[in-house]
């Protein structure tokens, strides 16, 4: 029986096709590797972080009761939403990843249509953070920085088959939280023509330590540039060196509808009985806070909540008189609305929110 042998030409082949399985493993585990090492670079910093807001918490600090945040107090869960600790008006349909197209065996298939500079230079990478989390190619971007303002824009290739392009609902997970400030968001839409609109049609500012945040704009545009600006508010040392560590896990652009009446019902609990509320409040939304009435909002407050249902009224107490709560209660519910909708005008204010400061006055035991 004959033997074959291969030919030199065989053999080169044989060879090259080895060498690119080789160099596709070596490419897998650096990778793999890299993967690993921002993990660690993430969890390092965020115990750092951890360890540094611990140090600066002074023993003996009195929490202020009448400073409410949204952490498991939060009731009437079929008119509201709410994302880590902020509440936004409820979803009528889940809404539309304008770049991420959900498929039929439940992963995602990312649109790459987009663009990206940070720090004006041109940036693949980053186009990453704009990937679902169930996208296979999906990378960790998180790196240091030798400057602590970073800019990141995302562009639209207009020419490229799109499907839906508007949004009005913008959502921000950042790897590490409360150590960055987004200090600007500009939103530049394109029209039927495709051309690029001149100046920001809409914009955010000074979003302060920033954990996960949504932000809902006021009408629906049409995708054209977003420019973010970001200050880190953290410096490490490395070698000498000062650095500022950065990540985002992702920004989502979204197409949302929104369910009209929607609101939320926030339990306030005190440490003493409640004599009268006021009518002033102060509402915190991830742009800063906003002082003004429960009445200016709709805001509501009641002294009972049981099945479902929003009992004994309370009267709000402002300059023009007092009000008492003609009962012993130091738990107050608060309905208030996250859309308010002016018919008048046709316009609509989507409340999101972080927390709420009320105005109290307590009282001992009342004995009726």
């Amino acid at each position: 029986m004959a033997t074959y042998k291969m030919s030199s030409q065989d053999l080169n082949k044989e060879f090259a096709s080895k060498k690119e399985k080789i160099d596709e493993i070596q490419i897998a585990i650096n990778e793999y590797k890299n993967d690993i090492n921002k993990k660690l670079m993430i969890v390092n910093y965020s115990l750092e972080v951890a360890n540094n807001k611990m140090t600066m918490l002074g023993a003996g600090i009195n929490a202020d009761k009448t400073l409410i945040a949204f952490d498991n107090n939060v009731f009437n869960n079929g008119m509201h939403e709410q994302y880590c600790y902020e509440i936004h008006p409820k979803f009528k349909t889940t809404p539309i990843d304008i770049f991420n197209l959900n498929l039929s065996n439940g992963g995602s298939m990312f649109k790459q249509a987009i663009t990206c500079t940070v720090n004006g230079i041109a940036n693949e990478e980053w186009i990453n953070v704009l990937q679902a989390e169930n996208v296979p190619t999906k990378k960790i971007i998180f790196d240091e920085y030798f400057t602590d303002t970073v800019e990141v824009a995302y562009t639209i290739d207009p020419t490229a088959s799109w499907g839906t392009s508007r949004f009005n609902l913008i959502e921000i997970d950042p790897y590490i939280n409360g150590i960055y400030t987004i200090e600007s968001i500009d939103c530049y839409s394109i029209d039927t023509k495709n051309q690029l609109s001149s100046d920001p049609v809409k914009s955010f500012s000074n979003i302060e330590n920033i954990g996960k945040t949504r932000l809902i704009l006021d009408e629906k545009i049409r995708f054209g540039k977003v420019v973010f600006k970001f200050k880190i508010n953290f410096k490490a040392h490395v070698n000498d060196s000062a650095v500022y560590p950065f990540g985002i896990k992702h920004i989502f652009f979204k197409d949302a509808d929104f369910v009209s009446g929607s609101c939320a019902i926030v339990q306030a609990r005190f440490g003493d009985y409640v004599e009268f509320v006021e009518d002033d409040i102060t509402l915190y939304t991830p742009e800063g806070k906003i002082e003004t009435t429960c009445s200016y909002y709709g805001i509501e407050a009641f002294t009972t909540y049981e099945s479902n249902t929003l009992l004994n009224k309370i009267q709000f107490s402002n300059k023009a008189g007092t009000y008492r709560i003609p009962k012993n209660t130091n738990s107050i519910y608060f309905k208030i609305p996250l859309l308010i909708e002016n018919k008048a005008d046709n316009t609509k204010i989507y409340l999101c929110l972080n927390g709420i400061k009320v105005n109290i006055s307590t009282k001992d035991l009342l004995i009726i």
